[in-house]
């Protein structure tokens, strides 16, 4: 929702310098949607990685659920880029060796970065959770078919899967279209099959 925390210790009041900024400088706007962290933030990729551990590590589970490891970007406003902080940008710059953001295969490239990034943590996570229970089993709740995955919200779920980075998949395909559902289910059953 639109308001703030109540409580001074929640991370959205303690680090302001988590949130996604745009190409103009300015944070993501609250809306009814999800404020996010910046997911190529070295800082919140730490921050999940330590909370995924503590959990694996203080509690016997048998696995791990990542939801909203994607690149949210309900209510975010067309045609800016996201994350566009100078931070952000240099670490983009230097991983890509570009120096704009203007063209569309910059856009392209920073699309391809922020995805990459998103699997470093997605990788992250696994390899510390694994450490801990070797036995743990990881999921990840991805987007309904592999290709929107891939291109819609930065999810490179189905190389996930073929890689073994996770070690099941639960898509998320809402519809009340029957027709749709089967095909977007055979699309990851498909992907599955290439394991």
């Amino acid at each position: 929702g639109k308001g703030q925390p109540k409580d001074s210790r929640h991370a959205f009041l303690r680090r302001p310098d988590w949130r996604l900024t745009d190409d103009h400088n300015q944070p993501q706007p609250q809306t009814d949607q999800y404020v996010v962290a910046n997911p190529t933030d070295p800082t919140v990729q730490a921050h999940i990685a330590a909370v995924c551990r503590d959990i694996v590590s203080r509690y016997a589970i048998d696995g791990l659920h990542l939801d909203y490891v994607r690149f949210v970007n309900d209510g975010l406003p067309e045609g800016r880029i996201y994350p566009a902080d100078s931070a952000s940008i240099t670490r983009f710059y230097e991983a890509t060796g570009r120096r704009s953001l203007v063209s569309i295969e910059d856009k392209a490239a920073h699309a391809a970065w922020v995805r990459d990034e998103i699997t470093t943590l997605v990788e992250r996570i696994r390899r510390d959770s694994k450490r801990i229970r070797p036995r743990l089993e990881l999921s990840a709740a991805v987007w309904r078919t592999p290709n929107l995955a891939k291109e819609a919200v930065l999810q490179d779920s189905e190389s996930w899967l073929r890689e073994g980075t996770v070690d099941r998949v639960l898509p998320m395909i809402y519809t009340e279209s029957n027709a749709d559902y089967v095909r977007d289910l055979q699309l990851w059953l498909d992907a599955a099959r290439g394991n």
